[in-house]
This record gives structure tokens, sequence and C-alpha cells, in this order.
């Protein structure tokens, strides 16, 4: 394989080749590449060029000098010649004797030299022949580099048989090359099907991986035409009518090998056996050997659309070395270097380099938008990369992990099916158009640690598409509610039309929607969308509205959740502005209904809701007046001005906190923040808010809070990469949520307005995340956390002579506060039993505990959780 570096560098080669092709292509047919040639050396025109001898079948060019490499077996008998690669003229032959000794390093085989390759780094590597089937010895050559000079010698790459005794069989009809130095590969084939692939650890010594295909049972599909491809990924073909193309991959760990696509002849033609292969442009080529006494040559392809379930090869131009001798053991060989030069070999029909023309004006193709680097939870589903082009289609595309070839990733987006270990690392796609290539910059997988207990199990889902009202797109749906009296969850959804959806909240599976009168329910931005349910089954809805001044914000009332229950008008009003306040506690006119929460039950006339706004510091708890109507008397409602919040604090999530008169505040964006209010002073203070520093706590990209008073657990939603349900238990208020439990969804479709819900009910907690569906999951409430990691430090360096730390050493650990730890010590390993230092109940998240340790001069200390 030779990259793109070419002779460009060289102002005198490029002119005259640039400007023939820049003259040219002004008559090329748009949607094909031609091949126009530079220059040609006919059959016996030179001594080792002959037409009848069969001793020239490898030739390479250098990516860095720009030459020619011919491997002959006449004239000068065993030689490697160098020609200048812009005029095919004579440079010199490789020197293959030692200089001092005058003995020849090159020996053995049938022919002592037979295939050639030159690695992206100039290095020349020429091989044998051996068609011994007692004692194979596939010798390598390396040149250094393709300077003619005398000192510039070849050492023995490799030398014996590659498969170690377990085929005795012919190598060395053909060869391909790639990469440089430590990351050189040589790729042999063989009579039988069987490769071999050497690799290097010096960048010199070569050690052989044998190499079986596993699904071809005989014979020897790729005997004289092999070339890299992308990746682990060759190409292979032989000469006859039932020798297809054939493109294959290996794995290095099994040593194993096999067809991954087989092209039929009919699109590749049966005659062509050399192969050469330019991954840059996915261009294919291949030298045509014909019976019927015409003019041998090259034809080229393109392979850039490579689909393994679709026909990749499309015909693409075509060159002939004018000449059509007898070549009958179909040997020959193709190499690409740059973007748009090749040159091609038949044996007894002579060597060629044509330059690639690519229709009048087309370019490579440019990339607009690159494939991002991205990090999810562990477990993740459907991990997306996608990239961005311009330029003049149609564009192929071709997608790599950790450099190697994903099959069948030809789309302008990738997607990695599941986020496991062995899927994290570095992906990058080559794009490719009848201009050219370009690479896009690589982009890295990263997978977060997933807490996934056994607090929970997931009890059913029902992801985004898999219902009429649960979109991928829209974020029509933002909210949920559990109705205690019927076993029922309730779901908002605007994608078809304004609607709540009864489900069974113990299987997910659908019962009927609710009545949605349009001349109840309506006006707003949204005319519905939140739920509650009462404590009594009486469920609660709400519309949305950007200024509640014009239109009012809503609240409508079903007395239950039943298919015929008709919906009441029970709420209208600014609720930033109830009657009878002070205008400067007011906010009136601002976005209302994107979060809402109700206690309470109609029954006994306890029933409550509380609202929070999209902006400022307030927010509005209603209650329902004697008619069981939610007014705007402010001797039945109050807006509540929290000190200690910024604005919009609790704009997508609000649920009621232990005690009274608390509440959870949390919006996208905010910390989690428990509110303590007094409703009669209509005032209200943030008592604690939730450092978001550890990968544990409560995101900022979380909400649609919900509480367990009996579990004592919080719920959230956070949109993440995928957007996940968690749990938090959050018993100590003081030392704050600690995550519990954490589930994915198993979509993630961009939640661009961060809307959320959550509920809990009949043993469950149930999320919903706007364009990513629904999952209920069954609580464990026999769930024990176990004893949170902790590790032991002592204050001091010194540890082998604790002596030396003032006759007592410090020891702190984390800790979960009110649990009780044991510290204990030993002063000899070999001594089973530990001493008991100190039992006690931890006072805060970090325990010190100081130990005296006269006359000792070693002990090890260690925590037991009790």
């Amino acid at each position: 394989m030779i990259n793109p570096k070419n002779l460009a560098s060289s102002p005198r080669r490029l002119g005259p080749i640039a400007f023939a092709a820049a003259f040219l292509g002004l008559s090329l047919a748009a949607g094909a590449q031609q091949l126009s040639n530079v220059w040609k050396v006919a059959a016996g025109s030179r001594p080792y060029i002959l037409a009848a001898s069969d001793g020239q079948r490898g030739v390479g060019a250098s990516p860095v000098s720009g030459n020619v490499i011919v491997v002959s077996r006449v004239a000068a008998t065993n030689a490697v010649y160098v020609l200048d690669g812009a005029t095919g003229a004579d440079v010199g032959i490789l020197n293959p004797v030692d200089p001092i000794s005058g003995v020849s390093l090159i020996s053995g085989g049938t022919f002592v030299v037979n295939g050639a390759g030159v690695a992206d780094d100039g290095a020349v590597y020429v091989g044998n022949l051996t068609t011994s089937t007692v004692t194979p010895n596939l010798r390598i050559y390396r040149w250094s580099t393709d300077s003619v000079d005398p000192t510039n010698t070849p050492v023995l790459a490799f030398g014996g048989d590659p498969a170690s005794g377990t085929n005795s069989i012919r190598w060395g009809d053909a060869l391909a090359v790639r990469g440089s130095g430590t990351n050189t590969e040589i790729l042999v084939t063989s009579a039988l099907r069987f490769v071999t692939l050497l690799r290097t650890a010096d960048g010199t010594n070569f050690t052989p991986t044998f190499l079986t295909i596993t699904n071809i049972a005989s014979g020897n599909p790729m005997q004289r035409g092999v070339a890299w491809a992308d990746g682990n990924s060759f190409w292979g073909k032989d000469s006859g009518a039932s020798a297809p193309l054939r493109r294959l991959r290996y794995d290095l760990a099994t040593r194993n090998a096999w067809v991954e696509r087989t092209i039929a002849t009919t699109a590749f033609p049966a005659d062509i056996t050399s192969l050469g292969y330019l991954p840059t442009n996915g261009l294919l080529a291949g030298m045509l050997y014909s019976a019927a006494n015409a003019p041998v040559g090259i034809r080229l392809f393109d392979a850039s659309y490579y689909n393994a379930a679709l026909d990749p090869i499309s015909f693409a131009g075509t060159n002939s070395l004018s000449s059509s001798n007898v070549n009958g053991n179909r040997v020959g060989s193709i190499s690409f270097y740059g973007t748009n030069r090749v040159v091609y070999l038949s044996a007894n029909n002579g060597l060629a380099m044509d330059h690639i023309l690519y229709p009048s004006g087309s370019v490579p193709p440019a990339i607009s938008t690159q494939p991002a680097s991205t990090a999810v939870y562990a477990g993740a589903s459907n991990v997306l990369f996608t990239v961005g082009v311009s330029g003049v289609p149609p564009f192929g595309y071709r997608w790599f992990f950790q450099s190697n070839l994903i099959s069948n990733a030809t789309n302008s987006s990738y997607t990695v099916p599941l986020a496991v270990d062995a899927a994290a690392g570095a992906y990058h796609v080559v794009v490719t158009n009848l201009g050219g290539s370009v690479t896009s910059v690589v982009a890295n997988l990263t997978l977060l640690p997933t807490l996934n207990s056994s607090l929970s199990s997931v009890a059913w889902e029902a992801p985004a598409g898999s219902r009429p009202y649960l979109s991928a797109s829209d974020s029509s749906q933002r909210s949920l509610a559990f109705n205690p009296a019927t076993l029922n969850l309730l779901v908002v959804s605007r994608a078809q039309t304004n609607a709540v959806i009864v489900l069974d909240a113990l299987t997910g599976a659908e019962k009927h929607g609710l009545v949605i009168d349009a001349s109840v329910v309506s006006g707003g931005t949204f005319a519905l969308n939140q739920i509650a349910v009462t404590d009594d089954g009486v469920v609660l809805g709400a519309n949305l509205t950007t200024a509640a001044a014009s239109p009012l914000f809503n609240i409508y009332r079903w007395d239950n959740d039943g298919p015929a229950t008709a919906p009441l008008l029970v709420g209208q009003h600014d609720p930033g502005a109830p009657t009878g306040i002070p205008v400067d506690q007011a906010q009136a006119n601002i976005r209302w209904g994107d979060a809402m929460a109700v206690r309470g039950a109609y029954s006994n006339s306890t029933v409550e809701v509380i609202l929070a706004p999209s902006t400022g510091t307030n927010i509005a708890i209603l209650r329902v007046d004697g008619s069981g109507f939610f007014s705007a008397d402010p001797s039945v409602n109050s807006l509540v001005r929290v000190y200690g919040a910024p604005s919009g604090f609790a704009h997508l999530g609000i649920a009621w906190a232990p005690g009274t008169n608390a509440f959870w505040a949390k919006g996208s964006g905010s910390l989690l923040r428990l509110v303590e209010y007094d409703f009669l002073a209509r005032t209200g203070v943030v008592v604690r808010s939730y450092p978001t520093t550890s990968p544990l706590s409560v995101p900022l990209a979380s909400s649609g809070p919900s509480y367990h008073p009996g579990l004592k657990l919080l719920g959230v939603v956070a949109n993440q990469a995928p957007d996940n349900a968690r749990l938090y238990d959050v018993s100590d208020l003081d030392l704050g949520p600690v995550l519990r439990d954490q589930k994915l969804f198993g979509t993630d479709n961009p939640n661009i307005n961060n809307t959320t819900a959550s509920a809990f009910g009949a043993g469950k907690f149930f999320a919903l995340s706007s364009n990513n569906g629904l999952i209920a999951m069954n609580l464990n409430s026999a769930f024990n956390p176990g004893v949170p990691v902790f590790s032991l430090t002592n204050q001091f360096a010194v540890t082998t002579n604790l002596a030396a730390t003032n006759n007592s050493v410090i020891v702190h650990w984390p800790s979960t506060p009110g649990r009780v730890y044991r510290l204990e010590s030993k002063d000899d390993l070999s001594v089973s039993n530990w001493t008991t230092q100190v039992d006690l109940s931890a006072p805060a998240v970090t325990t010190i505990v100081t130990n005296i340790v006269d006359g000792v001069t070693n002990r090890v200390f260690r925590v037991r959780a009790l």
C-alpha cells in the first residue's frame, strides 16, 4: 500500500504530468475516472524487460523518492531495477552483494526474486518464490531505501517456512506491503487457501502469522493477486472462470481469515489476476490478461462504496500496454502512489505509468461537520457518530474503529449498537467522491460507569416510537402521574392531538384515553402539558402559557381516570399575580405550566397544587375554595417568594418534600434545592443546596423530580448520554442525595428542552424523557446498599517507622454520618488477630482518629463498618 505522498514534491517531475492531466481533463465524461499514459517501457525494449521469458513479475513505487522498482530475473540475473517515476528512464540497480566480500546477499528459492513492494517510509521489499512442498523457504529481502549507492545493501527480513511446517506449500506468487517502520506489514500468498502476514517489532526483522481462510474449502483463491484493503481486510484474486474477486478479513488472535464478500466475474472480469488498491480514493486496479491476442492492460474500478450486502464494483477506466504477448502464468504487478498515479507490469508485455484523471471540475469532498467525541454510560445502546460533507456527490463512506475498517459501515452516520468495553475507542470516517477523498478527525467513544444496582429492575418499557403517542423528536410528552386509586399511569401527549393516555401501571398495557373536550381543554401555548393525581384519585391537568396574563393559566379536573369522565375547568388566572397582593411581590405575565405537583385529597379538601414558573424566584401554592375551584383569591392561595434561590430554580421540576411545608426544586442546569416555606407569610428559603461535584451527585442536566416518603427515595431523570432514570437515598438531608441506582433509556434522542417527569406508585418508579419514551422500574424494598467503599490515609509520609511521627498517627477515611465504624490494628502481619482501637459513630462524611504509637515501630490499620 502506498500512502498519498506522491511526486508532487518535485516540480521537475510534476510539471508535465500535471499539465497533461489538466489538458486532457477538459474532454472527460462526468462520472468516470480515465487513465492517461505518462510513459511505457515496451516488451523487448530493454534487456530486463523481455517479450517471452516470464522473468518480470514484481513492481513497486516509492512514495518517498518517486522512483519505480522493477524485479527481473533476466539480463543481470536476479536484479532489482530502479526507474525514474516521472520519465521511466533507468536510474540503476539496487546492490545485491556485500561490498566487502562480493558475496551475494540474496539466494534461495525456485526464483531468487519474484515479488516487490515499497513501504511508506521508502524501504524496498523483494520476495522470492518457493515451490518446495518438503522444505519451503520463503525469503523476504529489505533495502532501507531505493538508492543505487553501493553501500545500500539488503538484509534478510524473513527466511523460512511461514507455516512452520503446518502446510508445506508454494509461497511467493504475490505480495503486498503497507505501513512503515515498526508498523510495516507484508502479506504473502500461497498456492492454497492460506496467506501469511509478516510483522516486525524492530522495523527490520519480521515474524509470520499463518492465516487459514476458513470459508474456502480448497484451491488457491488469491495465488496471483493480493492487495491491502482497509484495516484488517485485503483483496484477493486468481485467474480463471472460477476465480472471482474476493474481499477478506482476518483476525490475528485466532489466526483465521475469511471471505466477507465475493464479487461476481460479471462485475470484475475473471481474466484479471494482479491487483492494486488505493484506499484514499477507494480505487481498485486489476490487470486484464486476454487470451484473444488483444492488448493486455489495466482496468480501474471504483470500490469506494464497498458494502458487504451490495455489489461494490463499478467500472471506472482502462488502458493497455499495446502488446499481446503470451503471459501463460498470468503474472504481473500493480502499484499506486499518490492519489493520481498507477504503475503496472505484465510479464512479457512491458511496463507503464498512467495518470488517473478525474472528471472535469470534480474536487475531493470536504467535511463540514466532523464526527464528535462522546462519553456515554456503559450499557447505552445505539451510540451515533455522524459526519457532514460538502462537495460533488455521490459520496462513499468508510468508517473505521481503532483504524480497522468496520464492515457495512458505509453511510454518513455509524451507530455503535451497544456501549461495552470492546466498543470504546477511536472512530473515524473516510469520505470519497469521484474527485478524491478526505479523512475525518478521530472521535473517541468513552464509557462512563453505570450504577445499575438491585434497588430496582426494569418492569416494562415503552420506547420512543413504539406507540403513536410516544414520539421520538417533537418533545410532545412532558408529564406523567400515578393514580393510587386505580393503579393506573397517566401520560400527557400532544403527538397526535391533546391526549391523556391511561396505562396499566403494572404492565404498561394501554387501557383508554381520558375525555378531552376541546371546549374545556383549550387555551395557552399548549392546551395540555401537565398531569397530576390527588390522593383520592382525582385527576388534575394544566396548560402551558408563556405569558400568563393572556392566555391565562388553566387547571382542569377529571373526577376519576375512567374512559367516560368529562373534564371541568377548575382554575383560570395568572398564578404570578393573584388578586390583592402588592405589585412588588407579584411576578405577572411570565411562563407557567412546566412544573406541577399535587398532594392531599378532594374528599377532605386538603388538596394543594404547587407550581413553578420559568423565571423569577416565586412559586405558587394553590388551594381550592368552597366550590372546589382554584381561584385567584389570595386567601386560598399563596405566591411564595423564595430567598436564596436563582431565577427559574424550579422551572422543570418541583415535588413535595419531607415535612409539612417543604418541597424539592430542580431545573435543568440548576442545583437540586430543598426549600421550606411559610404559606401565610408568603416567604420561603433554600435550606439546602446540593453540589454536583461528584459523578454520583444529582447532575445539573436533570429534571422531573419525585419523592417517595416511605422509602426516602428521590427520583430524577438525567438528560445525559443516554438519558437515564436515577434513584437517590435522601434519608439524611444533611448528607444529601446518595445515588443508589441508575437505569438507561433505550434511545438517546435529543431532548433539547430537558423536559422529563417521574412518579412513584404501586412499588414502582416511573420515568419519562421527552423523545425517549417510558421506563417502569420495580423497587426492591429490601435493598441493602452495603458499605460504601472507603480508604485509609496516613497524613504523614513515614509508614515504616511511626515513632518518627511524634508518637502518633492520624488516620482518616470517608464515612457515612451516623454509621458505626471500628478502627483496628496489628503490629505484626504474621499475627492473625486484629486489635480494636476504637468503635465510634461517624460524625461527618470524613472520620478522623488519632492513634498513639509510643514504642511501636510498625503498625497496620484497617476499618470495619459495623
